[in-house]
Order: structure tokens, then sequence, then C-alpha cells
């Protein structure tokens, strides 16, 4: 594959552009979640901080943060946390873990 600035560019409009769909109200299918969930294992740190914001927007609806839960979310988030270092990454991947576990299941 060819990483060039406009291919990180491309990558982090769409990343944005899922955290802002996350946000719409509404259950989400399993699919759309599996989706959302399968971006945490991108290299690019501002694309998984605005995933990170989507799985937040994501789990304030007990619906998605039961499917959230089902794709493993908290295992990906967590594997975030371990492998990064930026303060900011760490505040949006700790407010989704956060409010996943207000899901008895997945706490």
């Amino acid at each position: 594959v060819i990483v060039n600035e406009n291919t990180r560019t491309l990558d982090r409009c769409a990343g944005t552009a899922v955290m802002h769909l996350c946000g719409l109200p509404g259950v989400r299918t399993r699919s759309q979640i599996k989706a959302v969930v399968s971006v945490l294992t991108c290299h690019d740190k501002p694309v998984v901080h605005s995933i990170c914001i989507g799985i937040w927007l994501l789990a304030h609806d007990a619906k998605n943060r039961r499917l959230l839960g089902d794709e493993w979310v908290i295992d990906g988030l967590v594997k975030v946390l371990r492998a990064n270092s930026d303060i900011i990454l760490k505040q949006s991947c700790t407010s989704a873990l956060w409010l996943l576990a207000c899901e008895k299941k997945n706490a």
C-alpha cells in the first residue's frame, strides 16, 4: 500500500465523517458497529481519535452499548490506550470506556 499525504488526508476525512455519523441519534446495525470498531486498528492517531469519539457518541444509546460490547470494543480501546502515549487520544479512549462501563454486561 502506498501511503502519502493525500491518502492520510482522505483517511482523516473519512474518520471524521464516521465520527459525525455516529453522533446521529438511533440504534446502529451490528455490521455498522463492527465497521466502526474495526477502524481502531488504524495506525493514524487522528483517525483513531475520531473513532474513539464516535464510539463515545454511539455508547450514549443502551442498545448501541450492548452491540459495541458484543463486538469486543473494550478490548480494542484498551489496546489503543496501551499502544499510545498521546494524551488527547487517551482522553477520548477513556471517555468511551467510561460510558461503555454503564452497560452491566460490559463492566
